[in-house]
């Protein structure tokens, strides 16, 4: 009888073991997949922002606005992929170079699934 129980016991921590394992194998190749993105070409970014007279300006939530004066119609871009968010800095430039006032949401881990709602608080 005790054989019995001594043996549940060690089928329970081994599988407590082997659950705590994988979830930080998970934990992990989440920090790993997360931190492995496409980075914004600085050169790329002052360079486009040299030549232009768009005003660049901060939110609280590290989102970038785009604005010139004149400006009439809105755009709000939610960048993700795993692309770092000031890449497109040039796109938001170019975009209000045209008449349109941006706003670069700046995602969580450079995924917009994991911030979807960011709009409402922008």
């Amino acid at each position: 009888m005790k054989k019995t129980i001594k043996k549940k016991k060690q089928k329970l921590l081994i599988t407590l073991a082997s659950f705590i394992g994988v979830i930080a194998v998970l934990f992990a190749g989440f920090g790993i997949y997360v931190n492995d993105y496409y980075r914004a070409d600085k050169k790329a970014i002052t360079d486009y922002h040299l030549s232009t007279s768009v005003t660049e300006s901060t939110l609280d939530d590290g989102s970038l606005v785009y604005t010139k004066d004149g400006n009439k119609n809105g755009l709000i871009f939610y960048p993700g992929g795993k692309v770092e968010y000031t890449a497109y800095k040039p796109l938001m430039l170019a975009c209000a170079e045209k008449g349109f006032t941006c706003i670069l949401i700046q995602m969580p881990f450079n995924l917009a699934v994991f911030d979807k709602n960011e709009i409402g608080r922008a």
